[in-house]
């Protein structure tokens, strides 16, 4: 809840300055803030759901390299 509190205070301090400041870093910023709600959203309902260890697990095993991955350049495979 604070993390939702603070992105709401940071949008009403936004508005505030939207007079006083580029329209590219208003932009910017309020694209940056509503990747941040999308992250809380999405931390949350992982949580609610119990999706978040198969998440990560899938991840894991997406990104961890083989063990028996032939990294020899030597290799007679390697020079095909």
């Amino acid at each position: 809840m604070i993390v939702t509190q603070k992105c709401s205070q940071l949008s009403k301090d936004l508005h505030s300055l939207s007079n006083k400041v580029p329209y590219e870093d208003i932009q910017m910023t309020g694209q940056q803030l509503l990747q941040c709600s999308a992250n809380i959203l999405t931390g949350v309902n992982g949580v609610l759901q119990q999706r978040t260890n198969l998440l990560k697990s899938d991840f894991q095993s997406s990104t961890r390299i083989p063990d028996d991955y032939d990294t020899n350049l030597d290799s007679d495979w390697s020079n095909l």
